[in-house]
């Protein structure tokens, strides 16, 4: 007999799925302005200013960051208790390259920044309660 899946746990899909999602449409938009330099001009100049800007560190960590997030979907969906420790990796990738915009002097992600470390905690925290109730193996 299966156990019914609890309502936490697609409140936590959603959210994953949510962050990924997220993390994807920034890959994208990565990619373009450095792809295709006549997109500058429909891209926030800001944003084009800060993306040419990057380090190849930052750029590896962001990346790394997202696949993180692509692999923790795949590991909920297959409720793996290895979800907490890669999306414990997500985590810390995605405030490394917070904080490598921040000590760079990049001041236009800050409150995304605030806003995503209690997102990812809220999430953090789902993800261990459903550990507990046995939701993911």
């Amino acid at each position: 007999m299966t156990r019914p899946v609890p309502l936490l746990y697609w409140i936590a899909l959603v959210l994953l799925v949510l962050e990924t999602g997220y993390g994807l449409w920034n890959v994208a938009i990565d990619l373009i302005i450095r792809a295709f330099p006549a997109s500058h001009h429909y891209m926030d100049p800001a944003l084009v200013d800060f993306i040419q800007s990057v380090s190849w560190l930052q750029e590896l960590v962001f990346f790394l960051g997202i696949a993180a997030a692509c692999a923790a979907v795949w590991l909920y969906l297959d409720r793996s208790i290895w979800v907490l420790a890669v999306y414990g990796a997500n985590v810390f990738l995605t405030k490394a390259d917070w904080l490598i915009s921040g000590f760079s002097g990049v001041e236009i992600f800050a409150m995304s920044g605030y806003v995503s470390l209690m997102y990812q905690t809220v999430l953090m925290g789902l993800l261990i309660w459903l550990s507990y109730r046995e939701t993911l193996e």
